[in-house]
């Protein structure tokens, strides 16, 4: 599973995360980006890099894909919040922010 330090391990809406789509299941609505199991809902909010809203998921995020995103923790497990696809550089200087790089 993904490297996440133990402050932020249980996800927070207010955090930038970075990492690269390993997978989507668009059946069933769960996604894995740089090894974190997520599911998501349509009101998870997910954007291209123009910031236009992705309606179709699986045709837009695909393996390598590097991206930004929040998420919390609930019951059923990680839920997914405000995905937006990014440039590789932005990813690759994402390390200098002070988001949390998953790797």
């Amino acid at each position: 599973m993904a490297d996440v330090d133990s402050s932020s391990e249980q996800g927070s809406i207010y955090t930038d995360y970075y990492g690269i789509v390993n997978v989507v299941y668009e059946k069933e609505s769960r996604m894995v980006i740089s090894d974190l199991g997520l599911n998501y809902t349509y009101a998870s909010g997910f954007y291209n890099a123009s910031g236009k809203r992705i309606s179709n998921i699986s045709n837009e995020l695909k393996l390598g894909t590097p991206v930004k995103f929040h998420f919390y923790q609930k019951s059923s497990g990680n839920l997914l919040k405000d995905l937006k696809i990014i440039s590789k550089r932005e990813f690759d200087r994402s390390e200098e922010d002070e988001g949390v790089k998953l790797e």
